[in-house]
């Protein structure tokens, strides 16, 4: 990943072939960047409609994962400027996909 005019550029591998929805497979991807610090708190995301046109998705693919992510609290929508990713600092993302302050019970489902 790298950064291009302020916007981070990502690259991920999406398998048209696979079961899992492809707005899933965009949406644990950025999980992971996130997670693993790639992304970072205050970080442009790509616009949905540059993000659709480099994966060669559509545009509802890119909206689909975009809103989710933003269900779960990863990004957020600032009006005008655009998609940003928030800071996750102590939330745990658990296998039915809830997430978790360190002791209490959080914030969304999907």
């Amino acid at each position: 990943m790298h950064k291009v005019k302020g916007t981070v550029v990502i690259t991920p591998i999406i398998d048209k072939k696979n079961s899992e929805p492809l707005y899933m497979q965009l949406r644990s991807f950025i999980v992971d960047a996130i997670n693993e610090g790639h992304l970072k708190k205050g970080e442009r995301m790509p616009s949905v409609r540059g993000f659709a046109k480099h994966l060669s998705l559509s545009c509802t693919t890119i909206e689909n994962a975009y809103n989710q992510l933003m269900a779960e609290g990863y990004i957020d929508s600032q009006p005008g400027r655009g998609f940003f990713v928030e800071n996750i600092e102590g939330l745990i993302e658990n296998n039915d996909h809830t997430l978790e302050l360190k002791d209490e019970k959080a914030i969304t489902t999907y």
